[in-house]
């Protein structure tokens, strides 16, 4: 519906036809867009939820209480998504699947490195025993550093994050701006061959820069 209704806006204001499609694909990817954003942070929570989610699973080992039962409580305990993932995972156990293959299908529908490090110390502690309850301590300590120095990295590189956002938004406020204040004078890069030319340009420029940018403040830990 809403591509329907840009492209009969593009062509009731008789915009160029390269101007539609821009505008076309830009709304056709912006649900994509905000499912991607909103996985992602659910990842991030994730992961901040992890030192408590190994620790409980560490006192519960520790307790005398299986591995299932430690599962069980962090899927009772722990808000979302911690707490449904492994409400999942218990779930599955229930319905027949043996508890290494729901660990595995954990791991590989969330794809983090520190998961697969939880899964692995889990199938490698089933086949071989061992202390779960202390590799679970020690990966939670990890995790927690991670966090800490990830804080860190978000504080130096919040500057960039903001030019980021300038660049992205400044060009479309401006060019709304002089739209409103002088329809005829922006129209000459709506309309015109050489304002489309003009227009293309300044887009292809301000997305190399916000990538550049995302690039150098993206620092993994």
């Amino acid at each position: 519906i809403a591509v329907i209704a840009v492209l009969a806006v593009g062509f009731l204001m008789k915009f160029s036809i390269w101007v539609i499609l821009a505008m076309t694909a830009a709304t056709a990817y912006l649900p994509i867009w905000v499912l991607k954003f909103k996985a992602r942070s659910r990842m991030k929570k994730l992961i901040l939820q992890l030192p408590d989610v190994f620790d409980l699973i560490s006192q519960a080992l520790r307790a005398g209480h299986s591995l299932a039962s430690g599962v069980q409580l962090i899927g009772k305990q722990l808000p979302d998504p911690a707490g449904t993932e492994f409400a999942r995972i218990f779930h599955e156990q229930n319905l027949g699947i043996k508890i290494e293959e729901a660990m595995n299908n954990f791991a590989k529908r969330t794809d983090q490195l520190d998961i697969r490090f939880f899964v692995t110390a889990v199938l490698i502690q089933r086949q071989t025993g061992g202390d779960l309850a202390e590799i679970l301590d020690k990966i939670s300590e990890v995790i927690r550093d991670r966090i800490k120095i990830m804080g860190q990295v978000q504080a130096l590189t919040a500057e960039g994050r903001m030019s980021g956002w300038v660049l992205a938004v400044m060009p479309f406020f401006v060019f709304f701006l002089a739209w409103m204040l002088n329809p005829e004078y922006a129209g000459i890069l709506l309309y015109e061959k050489q304002g489309q030319f003009m227009l293309g340009a300044a887009l292809f420029f301000e997305i190399l820069g916000i990538v550049s940018i995302k690039k150098i403040i993206n620092i993994k830990v």
